[in-house]
C-alpha cells in the first residue's frame, strides 16, 4: 500500500503530479532517487553518500579507497581521497585530506589534516608504539614520518604548517609550528621550532 500526503499549502499536488516507481524493490544499500521529472529509480548509496560507516564506529569517505582496508580498527574518521587507505587495526585516527594517514596500518590516536599529512606513517618490522598520538595540520606536515627506528618511534609530535616537520623519519615529542618549520629535521626528539 502506498500513501502519498500532499504538502500542507498545495492542494493540487496529488491531482497534478505523477511519480513513476521502479519495477522492483531495489538492492541492499540502494536509495530511491528522482530525475526531477517524477521518474524514480534505485541508486547505489556509494555514488550518492559522502561517507560510509561500519559497526566499529569507523566513518570514511567514498573517495578513492579511503578506509578501504579497515578490518578490526575502531573509531576512525577518514575523509579525503585515499585517506587511511591502509589502516587495518589502527584505532581512533582522524585523517582529513587526500593521502592523509595513507600508509598507516595499525597505529592509533593520530590527527592528520591536509594533503599528504602523516602520509608515510607506518609501523616498521613489527615494532610497537610507532606513530601514535601525533598531530599534523597543513599540506605535507609530518609527511615522511615512517617510524623506521623501532619501538616507540614517532610519538606525540605536533607539526602545524605547510610541510612542517616534513622530513622527520624518527623522533618524538617535537613541537613545530610554521610554514616549512623543521623541514630539514630528519630525526630527533623534543625539538621546538616556531
Amino acid at each position: 500500500e502506498i500513501k502519498i500526503v500532499a504538502p500542507l499549502n498545495n492542494s493540487s499536488f496529488i491531482s497534478g503530479y505523477t511519480l513513476t516507481l521502479p519495477p522492483n524493490d531495489g538492492d541492499a544499500d540502494e536509495v530511491l532517487t528522482t530525475d526531477g521529472n517524477g521518474i524514480l529509480r534505485w541508486s547505489n548509496t556509494g555514488a550518492l553518500g559522502l561517507f560510509r560507516s561500519d559497526d566499529d564506529n569507523n566513518i570514511w569517505s567514498n573517495l578513492n579507497n579511503a578506509g578501504s582496508s579497515l578490518t578490526t580498527g575502531t573509531n576512525n574518521f577518514l575523509g579525503g581521497s585515499a585517506s587511511g587507505e591502509n589502516i587495518t587495526t589502527g584505532d581512533s585516527n582522524i585523517g582529513l585530506g587526500t593521502n592523509s594517514l595513507n600508509l598507516l596500518t595499525d597505529a592509533s590516536d593520530n590527527i592528520a589534516i591536509g594533503l599528504d599529512t602523516l602520509k608515510t606513517a607506518t609501523v616498521q618490522n613489527g615494532a610497537s608504539n610507532n606513530n601514535i598520538q601525533n598531530i599534523a595540520i597543513g599540506t605535507g606536515a609530518l609527511e615522511n614520518a615512517e617510524g623506521a627506528g623501532g619501538t616507540n618511534a614517532n610519538q606525540s609530535n605536533i607539526a602545524i604548517g605547510y610541510q612542517s616537520l616534513n622530513s622527520l623519519t624518527i623522533g618524538s615529542k617535537n613541537l613545530i609550528i610554521g610554514s616549512n618549520a623543521g623541514l630539514l629535521i630528519t630525526s630527533g626528539s623534543s625539538n621546538i621550532a616556531l
